[in-house]
């Protein structure tokens, strides 16, 4: 089966950057780059869900969606 998840990246304001999953709960993790953590979190995402199946933890649907909102201050 195939899954498909929005992974959010925001930066720590430390330099580094973090990713999490909106749909998974506490599937997070975190880089040196916007890029890294997506990657990292990608792991993640697979570790989250192999987890779920061993449990019989149901794997949810993806429910979270994006827009790019842009206004003037």
């Amino acid at each position: 089966m195939t899954y498909q998840y929005i992974a959010v990246a925001e930066d720590a304001r430390d330099g580094s950057w973090s990713a999490y999953v909106p749909d998974l709960p506490g599937c997070t993790a975190g880089g040196a780059t916007a890029e890294q953590a997506l990657d990292n979190v990608q792991v993640s995402i697979e570790l989250w869900i192999e987890e779920a199946k061993l449990q019989g933890i149901d794997i949810p649907p993806s429910r979270a969606s994006t827009r790019s909102i842009a206004f003037s201050a």
